[in-house]
């Protein structure tokens, strides 16, 4: 089992690059890619040769970032941690066919549980082609791809006095711009029992959606004036969401 092919997006809507190395950090993802962020549960693409070359799909052709060779469906799994090295991914959950790859098959159906998995980085250290690679089967328990617990999940681990943006949530939640019109809603949903007043907007204002939000920030020692927080001074900035 190794690393056959290794691919990097440093702008986003670009064709990906190909390396012959990259550089994985801990709970962030690939140095230099645009999907690298702690929150999210999305920071590297893997795929197996074996799903894509039945299709005459090229490597790189899914957007991934790392291309195995080797592994078997059943190590191939959600749960699964991959060791590279130092390297180690936590394999998430399978990434859905979409619209960037539909171009690639007759039928969108035909890469169901074969676009490839998504994960996050637990141990961060180089990757080259050619690596061997180890697979821990069941390692850890699947992510639900649910929104609404995705959210919730990234509630909980705001700490107190600090504070998340909108954005920050959206990449908990997989980076989707469309996650952002449920959002309200999800906070209503959870106002009495999680700490959503430790959210706010992109320019770090108070939302509407939270009642007695400065009142409640303030407790924490999270000063608000006229209506914002300073995020360099209290934004979470480095978000771990996934790592056990």
């Amino acid at each position: 089992m190794r690393v056959n092919n290794l691919f990097i997006k440093t702008e986003k809507k670009q064709p990906l690059q190909a390396r012959e190395s990259l550089q994985f950090r801990t709970a962030h993802g690939i140095e230099g890619d645009v999907n690298a962020h702690g929150a999210s549960p999305r920071q590297v693409l893997v795929t197996r040769v074996e799903d894509a070359d039945p299709l005459n799909i090229k490597p790189g052709q899914l957007r991934e970032n790392v291309v195995t060779k080797g592994l078997s469906l059943e190590q191939f799994q959600p749960g699964t941690q991959l060791t590279m090295g130092d390297v180690k991914i936590r394999l998430t959950y399978q990434c859905e066919p979409c619209h960037t790859v539909e171009h690639l098959v007759d039928d969108l159906k035909q890469l169901d549980n074969k676009r490839g998995i998504l994960g996050v980085i637990l141990s961060g250290g180089e990757v080259k082609v050619g690596d061997a690679i180890e697979a821990e089967i069941k390692a850890f328990p699947e992510i639900e791809e649910n929104n609404f617990d995705l959210f919730k999940h990234f509630v909980a681990h705001i700490p107190k006095g600090k504070i998340a943006t909108y954005q920050d949530a959206i990449k908990g939640m997989g980076g989707y711009k469309a996650h952002l019109r449920v959002i309200p809603k999800f906070i209503d949903k959870l106002s009495d029992t999680h700490p959503v007043h430790r959210i706010v907007n992109t320019e770090g204002e108070v939302i509407e959606h939270v009642d007695n939000q400065i009142e409640k920030l303030a407790k924490e020692g999270v000063k608000v004036e006229e209506g914002k927080v300073s995020l360099n001074d209290y934004h979470w900035s480095s978000p771990a969401l996934h790592l056990v």
